[in-house]
């Protein structure tokens, strides 16, 4: 049997999916093929941030879990979250969705004008 993926640091995956929130909307707005493989990484890097989050705390995610988790990305992040750390984790995922939405919105409003008013439409 193999030996999970074991994330030490958490905050690594966290900081890589922001990367990827920021990143999608410039690969869609400018056409790119990348788009929908960069669509699958973003629950990726969040199943394995939770998976690392929740192994951090004494909480293992099952496989099964993880598959769930991939799939029903917005709601499990604050379910999976408020049942390890109870009201803190619920703060702590509300904060992070307000923060993937906001990371989101200004990457793609960002380029968006950059394209309207400066002419940039490639990568």
């Amino acid at each position: 049997m193999h030996e999970p993926l074991k994330v030490r640091r958490p905050w690594i995956a966290c900081v890589v999916l922001y990367v990827l929130v920021a990143i999608h909307p410039i690969l869609y707005l400018s056409e790119s093929s990348f788009t929908y493989f960069s669509a699958m990484l973003i629950p990726s890097a969040a199943t394995v941030w939770m998976a690392s989050h929740g192994r951090r705390q004494g909480d293992v995610m099952a496989h099964g879990v993880q598959l769930i988790f991939f799939f029903t990305l917005p709601v499990s992040l604050v379910v999976y979250l408020t049942r390890i750390q109870g009201l803190a984790g619920f703060g702590l995922a509300i904060a992070h969705l307000i923060g993937l939405t906001a990371t989101y919105l200004t990457a793609f409003y960002g380029w968006y004008f950059a394209g309207v008013f400066f002419d940039v439409n490639q990568i």
